[in-house]
């Protein structure tokens, strides 16, 4: 699968969050980039699953020269057991292709817990104000540093509360790929808009 040097992974969550960023996430009018998308779907019968396939939506911003600038992909939120085998199999399928840059993978996420300041104790007074809280897994570049510079590290009760993203995380970890994880919270039942505003303007400085 051909991807961009930077890869925006998301997940068909039941509010909707995912496709909504896929959907919203453009180039910039005055560039000269355009916005292709297709589907793809990938077989896991190595794996001894018949009945359902590594599938969902790519997104590629593409220069003139036909050369990808950023992808993005919009995933199912698989359950296990077909969640670590979909997400292995996509995995593999990107870094299969001969390129010479190794990608950053970039995955942005909602999460509505609204316990989530109460246990930010050790933060700043103005740490607490922010949206946006994000940590890197895998290799350290110079794109992982830049993403999560001033960003505060979540609390460590947080869990990943998607089956897809929690697999991709673990993974990524093993293969030491660059990834860096932006997750936006008002702490509150309903997202703000300035929560999603943060994570679409954050991924777009890839």
């Amino acid at each position: 699968m051909e991807v961009g040097p930077h890869v925006i992974v998301l997940v068909r969550d039941t509010k909707g969050f995912g496709s909504a960023i896929a959907g919203a996430l453009h180039p910039n009018p005055n560039s000269s980039l355009t916005r292709s998308e297709s589907k793809f779907e990938l077989s896991l019968e190595k794996y001894g699953i018949k009945d359902s396939k590594a599938s969902g939506d790519i997104v590629r911003f593409v220069h003139p020269n036909g050369s990808i600038e950023l992808s993005i992909l919009l995933l199912p939120n698989y359950e296990p057991p077909v969640a670590a085998c979909a997400v292995n199999e996509i995995l593999e399928s990107i870094l299969a292709e001969k390129t010479a840059f190794q990608p950053t993978f970039i995955l942005p996420i909602i999460s509505l817990v609204p316990k989530l300041n109460s246990e930010m104790g050790n933060l700043t007074s103005s740490e607490k104000n922010v949206t946006v809280f994000g940590f890197h897994v895998g290799s350290a570049t110079k794109s992982t540093d830049a993403l999560t510079a001033g960003i505060p590290v979540l609390p460590s009760s947080w869990r990943i509360p998607s089956e897809s993203l929690a697999c991709l995380v673990q993974l990524v970890r093993v293969l030491k790929l660059p990834t860096v994880m932006l997750v936006a919270s008002s702490g509150h039942q309903q997202i703000g808009k300035t929560a999603y505003q943060e994570v679409e303007d954050i991924a777009l400085v890839s």
